[in-house]
């Protein structure tokens, strides 16, 4: 049986230490971001050679740098220094207004379109009694005309 990548790379993000140290947590996040050291180096434009050193600890990132690892990995310079793994009490909010703001956008559209069919079933309304109302007159120019025709 054959591993995925994607196994793979969640093997290696729950084997990594889960210390308090920023260095530690820039391979999580890379990991956790499913990204691969060479994608973000080129993002950063730095070597894959100093992506390693950052996260095994050899080096540091200056703040520069970690402003654009937060950006790569869609967090805060803050969050690079816990375990994205682990969810802090923001996210677990986040994790719940979420879906609540996608069900206000969904009840919102919805709301539109129900706008949108009451007016098109009012025009299709007022088309079938146009439509009722020409064809009643028609049938009386018709029995006019029979009956006309009935007297000559």
């Amino acid at each position: 049986m054959s591993i995925s990548s994607g196994q793979r790379r969640l093997a290696a993000l729950k084997n990594l230490p889960k210390r308090s140290s920023k260095i530690l947590f820039l391979a999580r996040w890379r990991l956790f971001r499913k990204l691969k050291q060479d994608e973000v180096a080129a993002r950063l434009s730095v070597s894959v050679t100093t992506i390693s050193k950052w996260e095994r600890g050899k080096s540091e990132p200056d703040g520069r740098y970690l402003q654009h690892l937060a950006g790569v990995y869609g967090c805060t310079v803050g969050d690079l220094y816990r375990d994205p793994e682990v969810p802090g009490a923001d996210d677990l909010i986040c994790d719940i207004i979420a879906p609540l703001n996608q069900v206000t956008l969904m009840l919102q559209q919805t709301t539109t379109m129900l706008q949108q069919t009451i007016v098109l079933l009012g025009q299709v309304v007022s088309r079938l009694t146009d439509f009722e109302q020409r064809r009643k007159a028609e049938i009386q120019i018709k029995n006019f005309e029979n009956d006309k025709d009935a007297e000559s």
